[in-house]
Formats: structure tokens, sequence, C-alpha cells
């Protein structure tokens, strides 16, 4: 959203019988109210919005440990196949370098193995779902 746009939001806002108006719109927030004589008092916080929220959800649903994050995009698989138990589990003691799901990314399956030692505390995404990079895929409890 460039300056010409915030002006023209301004100007709609400030003729029409709106008394207060929030826009957020890629990481931008914008909140107009108008006072008593028709004029909008404007309060704009430019933040990114959409990741400080995934970062407080991951705060409160993170343990303490070890995060071991998605290093690309793809498919997270968390068995070798369909008919086989998957990798690891809530619970699991793993070493490192154990395989704890596989990722597909432009039809290659790229085993994703354990950073240190420890007990699988969480496993943050289903089987079968797409992850993005940095994605936090397990918590690991040393």
């Amino acid at each position: 959203m460039d300056y010409k746009a915030i002006q023209q939001l301004i100007e709609t806002v400030s003729h029409s019988q709106l008394q207060e108006c929030e826009i957020e719109w890629e990481g931008i927030r914008i909140m107009m109210k108008k006072k008593g004589n028709n004029e909008p008092t404007i309060t704009t916080a430019i933040e990114p919005i959409l990741l400080e929220r995934q970062e407080e959800k991951e705060k409160e649903r993170t343990p303490e440990g070890k995060i071991i994050r998605s290093p690309m995009v793809g498919t997270f698989y968390a068995a070798p196949d369909p008919s086989s138990p998957p990798f690891v589990t809530t619970g699991d003691h793993v070493k490192k370098g154990d395989v704890l799901c596989i990722i597909e990314a432009m039809k290659l399956m790229n085993e994703i193995d354990s950073e240190i030692e420890g007990e699988i505390i969480e496993v943050f995404v289903k089987n079968e779902e797409v992850v993005e990079y940095g994605q936090p895929l397990f918590c690991i409890c040393p």
C-alpha cells in the first residue's frame, strides 16, 4: 500500500458515514476513527503482523528443547511409506543422526535427521502436510 492509496482511503472514509475503519493488509495495519467534527484520526502500524502472530503461537506451545525446523519447502512424511509406522512419535528417544521424517521436494525424498540426542517432546506437523522453509517440525528435549 503506497502513500497515494492511503490518501484515497482517508478521503473515502472522511466522506462516508463510517465512524471507524481498520484494515490489515500485507503486514500493514491502518486504523482510522472520526472525531466529533468528522475529521479522521489515523493510527498506522507497519509491522509483520502474520509473522508476529505465528511466533506468539510457537512460544505458547513450544516446550523447552531444541526445535528441529524444515530445511526446505515440501511435503512432510512421518513414515517411509504409507503402510509403515512413523519414524518417531511423541515420547520416543532419538540419537543424533536418527531419521525423524522425510520431506519430498521436487520429487526428491530428503531424510531429515536428528541434530541432537534426546526425547521427542512434540511433533508440530501432520503426515502429508506441506511445510515451509524454517517451519518447526519437532521439539527434542536433550
